[in-house]
Parts: structure tokens; C-alpha cells; sequence
């Protein structure tokens, strides 16, 4: 999990496809994607709500 202040961003900076990030019932906004080994990495920004 990498906790970041603009999941967004943090999408567009990526040199590869990812699934758009989405908004969770808990008050979050995320993304999720697999590193080469197959490790899931998952970006994580909370939001006011």
C-alpha cells in the first residue's frame, strides 16, 4: 500500500496501464496494479467525506 496525496497524479505519472482509480464507501480513493514479480502494489489517497 502507498499512501498518496493525489491518487490521480499518481496515476498519470505512470509509464504503464493501470486501472482508473476508483472511490470506495470508506472514504477513499484507490488503485491497484501488479509489479513484474506479480506483487499487487496498491496506491491510496483518503478522502474528506
Amino acid at each position: 500500500m502507498i499512501e498518496v496525496a493525489d491518487v490521480d497524479a499518481a496515476h498519470r505519472a505512470l509509464a504503464i496501464h493501470a486501472p482508473p482509480p476508483i472511490t470506495t464507501s470508506w472514504g477513499s480513493r484507490t488503485f491497484s496494479l501488479r509489479d513484474p514479480d506479480g506483487t499487487a502494489v496498491c496506491y491510496l489517497q483518503w478522502v474528506a467525506g
